[in-house]
């Protein structure tokens, strides 16, 4: 048995066959440059290529639409943007006569060249787009070369559904594939926030990235296990490990069912107290996905990535209609949408923010949102119109300075005066996730509604340890005492002020912490939709009192060893 470690993207475990996709090689193109004698011949093969690959876009886009959703269908018009690019293709006709080279070599240059130039950019959600560029120039290669693959699902002779592993995918490679003979995606390279990660959200498959080597060590129909939740792939599993996983994923089975039957039951523990379970999110069919799995609300809407998959700056009237789609989904349940968290790290290329040396501690959040007020003022009056569709909380993230708050506020209040409309007719609030605000609660409790405490910043930057830095998991994974002393001062002085406190961060779908969360005085949990079922169980088979009792010893630790020690001995 092998044993392979790679990033989830799509929640789930899957058990099955392997079918191992060999991605074309297109590398020997560059080697075999064609002396052409005819350049309108080259110019009409490559129109020829382009009205193709438009035809066969068009119909993915509406193929995938159906399948997973108007979102996720979307994400084909910037691929038909290029395609519609005259100035581009002029380039590629210039350069193959330039050249005297066949279009082949032409497109094949140029998208080693674009690798190069994307492979330098830091941003990784920018890199990552370089797949969608891709995408487009391999249809047209594809289409000139009239190789099958691009009109047709790889898997259309396969009769039992399969685990698909893959060196890499373009997101027009996976719009091919059938969901009901999927089982699972497992891929060498990618990205968590790329378009092939949306789709496969989007249909529900279970999907593993950057899971270095597999498509070499594995065989079509070898047996594979692959866990969602902890990014595990099993690549020729014992019998034991079959049985092991296969009884975890019947539980699942279960838990989701059960989620399904019980959307209504809501959380309480033994002793009668009412947690509310929501879930975070980042696109409208997760936010179905949430509802399907009983979540109360949306207690984080990621609204960066709606910018994010946008090949451009979106509409008022756009981004309004995501906001209005995501709340209706929800059905009357609250949504809480986090402003647009970006940085020079994370940012849509059309905004074209400056890069920095240090961009986790630079010009992100909050902090860039008031030095760009017409961003944050439309984003604003999108979701005040939204607001008519259901119940809004507006939450600001990165917020460092109680004068932040105060600036925050008063450009609420001024674009609801704007807008004509009296009174406020959203919930505002702000993230607490940096040491400096979450020390003086004191100082900006009266100026919001709620707090939202985002735990996997706030423990990066209270022990310095970036979270996606390697060999730095004894600073974050688990219960800190000083960071659960943090967290019951501050629900206790936003409880004196009747303000909610909801926290995002990834220590609410871990049942052990949340139960910590609850004995510390939280009362609202979010996390990623497929914990809610488990969450819920877990917190309804134990008292408040229970909770508030082992909470107090685990903030009277000394380390996180003494605190899981105590946590084991105490059965919570």
């Amino acid at each position: 048995m092998e044993t392979h470690k790679g990033t989830a993207v799509a929640q789930g475990i899957a058990i099955g066959p392997a079918y191992v996709f060999k991605s074309i090689k297109l590398d020997a193109l560059i080697k075999n440059k064609l002396p052409i004698a005819d350049d309108g011949r080259e110019a009409d093969r490559l129109e020829k290529a382009v009205a193709a690959s438009i035809a066969q876009l068009t119909r993915i886009k509406e193929e995938v639409g159906q399948k997973a959703g108007a979102e996720a269908g979307d994400i084909f018009d910037s691929h038909l943007q290029i395609l519609q690019d005259r100035g581009l293709l002029q380039k590629i006709k210039t350069s193959a006569a330039l050249e005297n080279a066949n279009i082949e070599y032409v497109l094949a240059l140029q998208i080693e060249e674009l690798r190069g130039q994307f492979n330098t950019i830091k941003d990784e959600l920018i890199r990552s787009r370089f797949v969608d560029v891709q995408d487009v120039y391999d249809r047209l290669l594809r289409n000139l070369l009239d190789i099958e693959h691009v009109r047709v699902n790889p898997l259309k002779r396969i009769s039992t559904p399969v685990i698909f592993i893959a060196e890499r995918l373009i997101p027009s490679d996976i719009a091919l594939l059938e969901p009901d003979k999927l089982r699972g995606i497992i891929i060498e390279e990618g990205s968590r926030t790329s378009h092939v990660a949306i789709i496969a959200q989007s249909l529900g498959i279970p999907t593993l990235i950057n899971v270095p080597g597999i498509s070499a060590r594995a065989r079509t129909d070898d047996t594979v296990i692959m866990d969602g939740s902890t990014g595990t792939v099993l690549l020729h599993p014992t019998s034991r490990e079959l049985q092991r996983y296969g009884r975890r994923q019947r539980t699942l089975a279960r838990e989701r069912s059960s989620a399904k039957r019980s959307q209504a039951r809501k959380c309480l523990t033994t002793d009668g107290l009412l947690i509310r379970l929501e879930a975070n999110v980042n696109t409208a069919a997760e936010a179905k996905r949430a509802r399907e799995m009983g979540a109360e609300g949306i207690g984080l809407l990621r609204s960066e990535f709606f910018y994010l998959f946008s090949p451009r700056m979106p509409t008022p009237d756009e981004e309004t209609a995501f906001y209005k789609k995501t709340m209706r989904l929800m059905k009357g349940a609250p949504v809480t949408v986090r402003l647009l968290d970006i940085g020079a790290d994370k940012a849509p290329p059309y905004l074209r923010l400056e890069s920095e040396e240090n961009p986790q501690l630079g010009l992100r959040g909050i902090r860039w949102l008031l030095r760009n007020p017409s961003v944050l003022m439309q984003q604003l009056r999108s979701l005040l119109r939204a607001s008519h569709d259901g119940p809004v909380r507006i939450l600001a993230p990165f917020v460092s300075l109680a004068e932040e708050v105060r600036s925050f506020k008063d450009i609420v209040e001024a674009v609801c005066a704007r807008e004509g409309i009296a009174g406020q007719p959203v919930k505002i609030g702000i993230m607490i996730e940096i040491p400096s605000i979450a020390y003086t609660p004191d100082a900006y409790l009266d100026l919001v509604d709620f707090v939202s405490i985002g735990t996997n910043d706030l423990v990066q930057y209270m022990f310095a340890a970036h979270r996606n830095g390697r060999g730095l998991d004894e600073y974050r994974a688990g219960p800190q005492p000083v960071i659960l002393a943090l967290l019951k001062s501050i629900a206790e002085r936003a409880g004196q002020r009747g303000k909610e406190v909801i926290v995002c961060g990834e220590m609410a779908a871990d049942a052990r912490i949340a139960k910590l969360l609850i004995g510390l005085g939280i009362r609202i949990l979010s996390m990623q939709p497929d914990a809610i079922p488990r969450i819920k169980r877990e917190l309804s088979a134990v008292s408040t009192e229970r909770m508030k009792i082992v909470a107090e010893q685990a903030i009277g630790c000394s380390t996180m060893a003494q605190v899981n020690d105590l946590l084991d001995k105490s059965l919570l």
